[in-house]
């Protein structure tokens, strides 16, 4: 949640830390030669997010007014269940949680991605149809009018 950024300082570990950090999260794998290229090509872009978070100061305001679905991993390091729940004060909407298996990379792939992209479909359809609407058809799924 915005209130728990900027407490860590990792975009300032050098090269070598920063890896290591990356690996002990599950993202890269140190015996990998395609991992390691992959990484050093992704190297300022790692920087400049981890900058933009450890930076970032929160500043209160008031709750947006629509529902919130907030994702966290089982096995993730940085983001709790604890801290992921604290994303339900920033809704005066409905707040769901959901619980994936996984690390913080979940999202890489496996099982726990599918799943997510699953949800999202599933609340992305729930949100534009409402839940009495009943299935739509294709056609009208993709050209719905939030989509544009």
């Amino acid at each position: 949640a915005p209130h728990l950024y900027g407490t860590r300082e990792d975009h300032l570990l050098p090269d070598d830390e920063l890896r290591e950090l990356v690996s002990d999260l599950g993202g890269l794998d140190r015996d990998r030669a395609v991992d390691a290229a992959y990484f050093e090509r992704r190297l300022p872009v790692l920087r400049a997010d981890l900058r933009v978070c450890e930076t970032y100061r929160w500043r209160p305001r008031a709750p947006l007014r629509c529902p919130m679905t907030a994702f966290s991993a089982s096995r993730d390091a940085l983001a709790s269940a604890p801290q992921t729940e604290a994303w339900r004060a920033y809704t005066s909407g409905s707040f769901l949680r959901r619980h994936l298996d996984g690390g913080h990379f979940f999202l890489n792939g496996g099982p726990s991605r599918d799943r997510l992209l699953r949800q999202l479909r599933d609340e992305l359809d729930h949100v534009r149809t409402g839940p009495d609407a009943g299935p739509q058809p294709v056609n009208a799924r993709r050209n719905a009018p939030w989509t544009s």
